[in-house]
């Protein structure tokens, strides 16, 4: 391997900066930034570059071996240490499986990845990514293109809220459509995507054997898209099992054709229809495939979908033939008590295998938590149940402590923002058996 790099650090970052410069002027701003960390971290840099050249001239360097980083590295030091050994000319050293660059659950901040950095990142792969997480990092089509090969390599690929678009999702629907492509959950939620942008990737789609996981929620399919989306499902061989389409502008009459799908694709396990306009008679649409006896349906969300008690009675019928359904969420519909007595009908009927229910939030009042717990106690595998922000008070509490009792497999229960007072939640705390968790 080639020396380089033995001049000191300082020298490093000027002759980094120049070359830099003299590349690609529209680079200047990045450069900044890179220079600034280069400078903060330059001992730590310098100390792991000398440990890293010393071995190779003395031979002890063996083709496994990698660039070492420090261990509480930040993403903007671990994006500097691959831009360094770029421009030392050692590439292929990151040994690595999870790249992480994107928004994380905690709320830390994606870094904003140009081109520069994701060819970067490119370059420096020793070994295939299982996973990259790279949610919020600003990344358009460009950045796409740079990285399609370690895309194809990855297992789960991450890139909600960015810049893909309708072009990106061209380039999307190439890696898909590759025979090498190995990505088995991929995420693009909130990506400014159009019908136009559906249409190419379900081309893609349709010729990918390995996506398991696809989520779209927060971009504007609609319905045009909903169709180039739906071809691209029930091809054959397709063998997709959870589908998320959140708040993707689906109106009531696009779900008969989503219900044609879920007939003909019964790979899928969970759906995800919240925060869509679908309305009493969009769900109505969708009970065919929930009623079928071979449906393998085990999560269904449909929460803020304008549901309401009059549609809970179609619903309730459809449930009470469905044995496959494990988790149901009907959260923020306007169900009322009525409603709610209308899905325990069916729950009480049924030897529902219901293993999560959440109710959040659809105005529930005191005169339906007696109907409500009797249905509840014919589902013996409920193990989470949410009731939050409803309108139970303290007269629910001997209705609740009786659930509490009785269910023997219930172990969460969420009464968060209803009108129970501070005492009377002590009180079911203290009635509630061993292994209950309560949240109120």
């Amino acid at each position: 391997m080639e020396l380089r790099g033995t001049a000191t650090r300082r020298g490093t970052t000027s002759c980094l900066g120049q070359e830099l410069k003299e590349r690609d002027g529209s680079l200047s701003q990045t450069l900044e930034e890179l220079l600034d960390t280069l400078r903060d971290t330059e001992i730590q840099l310098h100390q792991l570059e000398t440990n890293f050249l010393h071995r190779v001239a003395v031979g002890s360097l063996s083709d496994g071996d990698t660039l070492p980083l420090p261990e509480a590295d930040s993403k903007r030091q671990h994006l500097t240490s691959l831009h360094l050994m770029k421009e030392l000319g050692y590439t292929g050293l990151s040994q690595t499986d999870r790249v992480a660059f994107g928004l994380e659950r905690d709320g830390t901040q994606g870094l904003k990845l140009c081109q520069a950095d994701c060819v970067a990142l490119t370059l420096s792969r020793g070994s295939p990514i299982t996973e990259m997480e790279l949610r919020g990092c600003c990344i358009g089509n460009e950045g796409l293109e740079v990285m399609s090969g370690l895309l194809l390599q990855c297992s789960i690929l991450r890139l909600d809220q960015n810049h893909i678009r309708d072009l990106g999702m061209t380039t999307l629907a190439d890696s898909l459509r590759d025979s090498k492509c190995r990505i088995q959950e991929l995420s693009l939620d909130n990506n400014d995507v159009s019908a136009v942008g559906f249409r190419e990737f379900a081309r893609g789609l349709c010729k990918n054997r390995s996506l398991r996981r696809l989520s779209l929620s927060n971009n504007p399919l609609g319905g045009d898209g909903l169709v180039s989306l739906c071809k691209g499902l029930t091809s054959r061989g397709t063998c997709l099992e959870d589908l998320r389409l959140a708040g993707c502008s689906l109106r009531g009459n696009q779900c008969d054709l989503l219900a044609q799908t879920l007939r003909e694709s019964p790979s899928v396990r969970s759906l995800d229809l919240d925060n869509n306009n679908l309305g009493d008679s969009g769900v109505r649409r969708l009970l065919p495939a929930l009623r079928r006896p071979d449906c393998r349906i085990r999560t269904l969300r449909l929460c803020t979908v304008g549901l309401t008690a009059s549609g809970m009675e179609s619903l309730g019928r459809a449930l009470g033939q469905n044995h496959s359904l494990r988790d149901l969420a009907l959260s923020y519909n306007s169900l009322g008590s009525l409603g709610a007595k209308r899905l325990c009908a069916s729950l009480g009927g049924n030897g529902s295998r219901l293993q999560r229910l959440e109710l959040d939030g659809i105005g529930l009042s005191d005169g339906a938590s007696r109907p409500l717990v009797d249905a509840l106690l014919h589902c013996p595998s409920l193990l989470s149940l949410g009731l939050s922000r409803n309108f139970l008070s303290d007269a629910s509490l001997h209705q609740l402590a009786r659930l509490l009792a009785l269910a023997k497999g219930l172990q969460y229960l969420w009464l968060c923002r209803n009108r129970l007072s501070p005492q009377g939640l002590d009180w079911l705390q203290d009635k509630a058996p061993e292994g209950r968790s309560i949240f109120a």
